[in-house]
């Protein structure tokens, strides 16, 4: 996963000002004390605190008030990487999944397409030798 993430002060203004006043709301949540850092991988927002994905703590959402919500629902959860897969895990698996599945699906379609196109042009010949 590529993302780098940034102290709440960092991310863009608009999203920043919502997390700001998500945080204001909630002043005892972990997220308003602990102020986790923040980063974004493609649609997807995550909240971040410790060294890793595997061994922090973090929440996912398509906004970052979004994530620090997640964050604050899965702070204090316990976790045995040993035994089970993180919530990080089973995301990042989730995604590599569906990534396999959309590009499943486009060869797929390609291969539909390439067919069709050579079923029309076997039908085009035979029409042709009558």
């Amino acid at each position: 996963m590529n993302f780098t993430p940034v102290a709440i002060e960092d991310i863009p203004s608009s999203s920043r000002e919502e997390a700001e006043q998500f945080l204001k709301e909630c002043p005892l949540s972990p997220a308003a004390r602990l102020r986790p850092r923040l980063g974004k991988n493609g649609d997807t927002w995550l909240a971040l605190l410790g060294p890793s994905l595997r061994e922090g703590k973090v929440g996912f959402g398509p906004t970052p008030v979004m994530a620090l919500r997640a964050f604050n629902r899965n702070f204090g959860r316990l976790s045995e990487p040993s035994k089970d897969p993180s919530d990080a895990d089973m995301y990042l698996e989730f995604k590599r999944i569906r990534t396999l599945l959309e590009e499943t699906e486009d060869l797929l379609a390609s291969a539909l397409r390439h067919a069709a196109k050579k079923q029309a042009l076997r039908a085009w010949n035979n029409a042709a030798t009558f």
